[in-house]
C-alpha cells in the first residue's frame, strides 16, 4: 500500500471517529456542530437517538408552559375569540369567567399532559412526511432515523422559549396569539397592532428565524443521514414548508 493510500485511510478513520458519539453528546452537538452530529448519527444510531431528544423537547415544552403561563392573558384571548360570534358583552364575560376558572383548576394539569402529547404527535407526523418525502426524492432512511433527525433539530426551539421568557419579564400579560409579535426574530414584531389579525400577520409570524433554523437543520440531517442530495433535501423541506404557509395564509384569509 502506498504512503498516499495510507494517509487517505488514516484521514478517513479520523473522520469516522469525529463527531458526537452518544445521544447525549449529539443533543449538545446539534447546536455547535450539526454536520458532525448528523454524520455520527448516520454511522451509528439506536432507539435512544429519537427517544432522548424527544423526551427533552417534551419536558422543555412543559417547563415553558409552567413558567410562561402567568404571562398569558387567557381571558383577553377568549374575549377576542367570542366577540365575532355575536354574543352580548355580558354573556361573553360570564363565559370567559367560567372558562378561565375551568382552565385554572385541577384540569390545568390535563392541559399540560395534552401539550406533551401534542408535541410528540406533531414530531411523529412530521417525521412521517419527511421519511416518505426522502424516499420519493431518491434518498434512503429509516423512520427511526428520520424521527431522530427531526427530534434533534427541534431542540433549537428551546432557545426560542428561553428568549421569550427573558423578553416577557416585567411586561403586561399578552394574548397567546400575540406571542409572535414579542420577539424580534419574527417579522410579525415589526407589524402594528392593527395588523395583528391580518393575513400579513399570519404569514409574517410563520417566518420565524428559529423556525427557519430548525427546518434548515432537518434538511441538513436528511441530506447527511438519508443520503439525499443537499439540493433535494432543502427542496423537500422547502416544499412542505411552502404547503404549510399556504394553509396558514388560507386559514387566516377565510377566518
Amino acid at each position: 500500500m502506498s504512503t498516499e493510500s495510507m494517509e487517505q485511510g488514516g484521514a478517513a478513520g479520523a473522520g469516522e471517529a469525529a463527531g458526537p458519539a452518544s445521544p447525549l453528546a449529539r443533543v449538545a452537538g446539534i447546536f455547535y456542530a450539526p454536520v458532525a452530529t448528523f454524520q455520527s448519527l448516520a454511522r451509528r444510531s439506536s432507539w435512544s437517538d429519537w427517544a432522548l431528544p424527544l423526551a427533552i423537547g417534551v419536558l422543555s415544552s412543559l417547563v415553558m408552559f409552567l413558567v410562561l403561563a402567568s404571562q398569558f392573558d387567557i381571558a383577553a384571548q377568549m374575549r377576542a375569540n367570542l366577540e365575532p360570534t355575536g354574543m352580548s358583552p355580558a354573556d361573553i364575560e360570564r363565559t370567559v369567567e367560567r372558562q378561565v376558572a375551568f382552565m385554572q383548576g385541577p384540569l390545568r394539569f390535563v392541559f399540560m399532559g395534552g401539550q406533551a402529547v401534542v408535541y410528540a404527535v406533531i414530531l411523529a407526523l412530521l417525521s412521517l412526511l419527511f421519511w416518505g418525502g426522502t424516499s420519493a426524492f431518491g434518498g434512503s432512511i429509516t423512520y427511526g432515523k428520520t424521527l431522530a433527525v427531526v427530534s434533534y433539530s427541534w431542540l433549537v426551539r428551546i432557545l426560542e422559549g428561553v428568549l421569550l421568557y427573558v423578553v416577557v419579564q416585567g411586561r403586561e400579560p399578552i394574548r397567546p396569539d400575540r406571542i409572535p409579535s414579542v420577539l424580534v426574530t419574527n417579522p410579525a414584531f415589526f407589524l402594528s397592532v392593527d395588523q395583528a389579525d391580518s393575513v400579513m400577520y399570519a404569514l409574517a409570524s410563520s417566518l420565524n428565524l428559529f423556525t427557519l433554523w430548525t427546518l434548515g437543520l432537518v434538511a441538513l440531517g436528511l441530506s447527511v443521514v438519508g443520503r439525499l442530495s443537499r439540493g433535494g433535501a432543502f427542496g423537500l423541506v422547502g416544499l412542505l414548508f411552502g404547503l404549510w404557509l399556504a394553509l396558514v395564509v388560507g386559514w387566516a384569509a377565510i377566518f
